[in-house]
């Protein structure tokens, strides 16, 4: 068998030049709906455009530069037209019967391209490095952790999620893209419900033909499905490259003033020194509650990829994704989080070694003790100048390691401390889970700046920005099943919401072969609006209604 002998006979039967660069199109293509496509494509190219120049600087060096922040806001604002577009590309084509007529692979690629799309979108607003990329980052992994996925991807490891986000993802958009468009070129645009002869209705379709201008001279140059699919039609002058050309500067026009004018968010993170400077009590609250493993932490208790305790696991019926692969990132947040950086400030400042010694060699029963007495006693604590000042009490050395915490968080050092356990790679280190986890849960991540009161109900926190610019709005479909109190308040929500995405979208991805639901669009009539005017003025009536 000789493949190119067997490409050059599919490319002259079913896909030539004059599909790739059409210049008539059926005359019912005339609706706006038809732009929504080739927006979200040229938005795509302004996405890539400004990815290019973002990483020219390296993953950060848009919050202090002034071309980087452009760039930046150009980048936000066109993945914001992208998705406006994709969307409303995605609602018309389902509202069309876009999978009709022997065009079902052309739903199941853009399926996948949306599914694609959105989660390369996830990974970019966990790469703004901001306070809102720290916030989306820890509410993320539950969901990913949860279904089992969190074994493999950390959306708190921002050299994963940038590799993810600028080299693979991208890779599989630009194939399914190039597959997408192919396929949508090949087979020219789903016909008008209602209109479609058959095979035994030629003669109907020859006098069309004829009487409409739609000779075969017209679709000569097409392949074999463009003939079959546009047989009996009327079609207008087109010019691919123009319309394209036009939509690439009205997407410029809308990115690039957008970004003059409004910018990107772009909120400073939250860290040990801003919570440990503005509200002590709180960070030793924090702390504390980490030794004392009452879950002040977003690690402790949870069980896998970060402990092996299954029965912390989400389950559903026997069913636990997160128990397959075990504790792939294990922490233990008492020693991790508090001890070991502890033991660091012990080097640099041998005071602190003495009590750090005497709390690891009493009982876990005195530990507790001493615990719960230090935490009792932070609710009547004051703050004087820097000290944080303590009603009498028993508290052991954990007065003494807890100063010595605050110590480090004042200085900036906690987040370098949890960075150099346990990395044998230093000073290289891309994963941040320690650091991003120590104020996950605890009032500090809310409190420590006045933009999170804006925030409203943390649930929202992965779709809304802080302040007013829209954040990840079409996961929205995702997070809406968190309003939802009876799953919401389940134990094992994350994996619900999970498993119920899931069946939606493979409900979509097999909607052309359903019965009953591929006929949803006919029943809805919703085409009529978009194709009114064929409707009106050139639809003819056939005696057999064919999808």
């Amino acid at each position: 068998m000789n493949l190119t002998r067997s490409a050059q006979r599919y490319l002259r039967l079913d896909f030539t030049l004059d599909d790739a660069l059409p210049t008539r199109m059926p005359v019912y293509v005339n609706s706006v709906v038809y732009l929504f496509g080739a927006t979200a494509l040229m938005a795509l190219a302004w996405i890539v455009i400004s990815g290019v120049v973002l990483t020219l600087g390296g993953p950060s060096w848009y919050h202090t530069n002034a071309v980087g922040r452009f760039a930046n806001a150009v980048h936000y604002w066109s993945v914001q037209l992208f998705f406006f577009g994709l969307v409303l590309h995605f609602v018309t084509k389902f509202f069309l019967g876009a999978w009709r007529d022997g065009r079902w692979l052309t739903w199941v690629v853009g399926v996948l391209l949306l599914g694609t799309g959105v989660f390369t979108g996830l990974t970019g607003f966990l790469l703004q490095t901001n306070w809102d990329s720290q916030w989306i980052a820890t509410q993320a992994k539950d969901a990913m952790n949860a279904a089992g996925i969190g074994a493999f991807f950390n959306t708190m490891n921002m050299g994963q999620v940038l590799t993810l986000h600028v080299a693979a993802l991208p890779l599989g958009i630009a194939v399914l893209l190039g597959l997408h468009i192919f396929l949508i070129r090949r087979d020219s645009p789903v016909r008008p419900y209602d209109d479609r002869p058959n095979r035994a209705h030629a003669d109907l379709a020859e006098a069309r033909a004829v009487a409409t201008h739609a000779s075969n001279d017209e679709l000569a140059g097409s392949g074999r499905r463009t003939r079959e699919n546009l047989c009996g039609i009327p079609l207008k002058p087109y010019d691919l490259l123009r319309e394209g050309a036009i939509v690439f500067g009205l997407a410029a026009v809308v990115v690039l003033a957008l970004a003059v004018v409004v910018g990107a968010p772009d909120y400073p993170t939250v860290n040990g020194e801003n919570v440990a400077t503005r509200q002590p009590i709180a960070y030793l609250k924090t702390t504390v509650g980490i030794l004392l493993g009452n879950d002040d932490s977003a690690l402790g208790g949870y069980g896998p990829p970060y402990q092996n305790d299954k029965s912390a696991a989400q389950h559903l019926g026997p069913i636990a994704p997160a128990n397959w692969f075990g504790a792939t990132r294990p922490v233990d947040p008492a020693r991790d989080l508090v001890l070991a950086p502890l033991a660091r400030v012990a080097q640099i400042n041998p005071a602190y070694a003495t009590p750090l010694a005497e709390f690891k060699a009493a009982t876990r029963a005195q530990q507790q003790t001493w615990l719960t007495a230090y935490d009792k006693a932070l609710a009547k604590a004051t703050v004087s100048g820097d000290a944080v000042q303590l009603p009498a009490g028993d508290y052991g050395p954990v007065e003494a390691m807890m100063n010595g915490m605050l110590g480090l968080g004042r200085s900036g050092l906690l987040e370098g401390a949890l960075a150099a356990e346990g990395n044998d790679y230093a000073p290289y280190s891309f994963d941040y889970t320690k650091q991003l986890s120590y104020f996950a849960l605890a009032p500090p991540y809310f409190d420590s700046a006045k933009h999170l009161v804006q925030q409203g109900n943390p649930q929202w926190g992965i779709v809304h920005e802080t302040g007013n610019y829209p954040g990840a709005w079409w996961l929205d479909a995702y997070q809406v099943w968190y309003e939802i109190p009876a799953i919401s308040d389940a134990d094992n929500a994350d994996l619900l919401v999970v498993t119920t995405m899931l069946a939606l979208f493979a409900l979509l991805l097999l909607l052309p072969v359903i019965p009953g639901l591929n006929r949803l669009p006919h029943g809805l009539k919703v085409y009529r609006v978009i194709w009114r005017d064929w409707y009106r003025e050139r639809a003819e009536p056939v005696s057999r209604q064919r999808d």
